[in-house]
């Protein structure tokens, strides 16, 4: 386990196992390994995640890697309001129902991640990533979304009034039922795109 620039590196599925367990306060249970120490089963039924979590730990475990965020996060309640997880790995992570109000995701790759009925408003993700993503429910409202890249993204029933898609690419993005209401859309791409009652 190594520290750069004040994130945790985790070298392998060993590490972040302790890296939880000490850091996270993350009790394991019935943990199985194969002969290469790779975590066999990770579920809700290996891992309770302590509700008192430190917001910054959240952080921290969201930036060691997707399959440690994944396995660990807390079901509810997950709050990133504020997070500067600018450039971020995010490919396939699951952020569903996340407070990530005001935080900063510019420039992450987040391709098939789920931010499903997330709480966005005010979130920053110029430039990012976000093939395929599930972004149903959720809500953007005056997000910056300036050349973000949204193709084949689920977007049904998002709320982003007031968002700045400036040159963003929605190209075959799926955006029924949509709120753009007061949003900019000015040089977007939405060629392809599914727009049935979007409003």
């Amino acid at each position: 386990m190594m520290r750069k620039n004040g994130v945790t590196k985790l070298r392998n599925h060993c590490d972040w196992l302790w890296f939880l367990n000490d850091i996270f306060h993350v009790e394991p249970i019935d943990c199985a390994f194969t002969g290469r120490q790779r975590l066999c089963r990770v579920d809700e039924k290996i891992w309770r995640v302590k509700k008192d979590m430190a917001d910054q730990a959240l952080v921290e475990l969201l930036l060691s890697g997707v399959e440690p965020w994944n396995a660990a996060r807390p079901e509810h309640h997950v709050d990133l309001e504020g997070a500067d997880l600018t450039g971020a790995n995010l490919q396939g992570a699951n952020l569903k129902q996340v407070n990530l109000k005001g935080a900063k995701l510019a420039g992450v790759n987040a391709a098939d991640a789920n931010f499903s009925m997330a709480e966005m408003e005010g979130c920053v993700l110029d430039q990012g990533i976000f093939h395929r993503c599930d972004f149903s429910g959720a809500h953007l409202e005056n997000a910056s979304l300036i050349c973000a890249d949204f193709t084949q993204a689920k977007m049904g029933w998002a709320v982003l009034s007031g968002a700045d898609l400036s040159a963003a690419i929605l190209k075959e993005a799926w955006m029924r039922r949509i709120n753009l209401e007061n949003a900019c859309l000015n040089a977007a791409d939405c060629s392809q795109a599914f727009l049935h009652k979007a409003g």
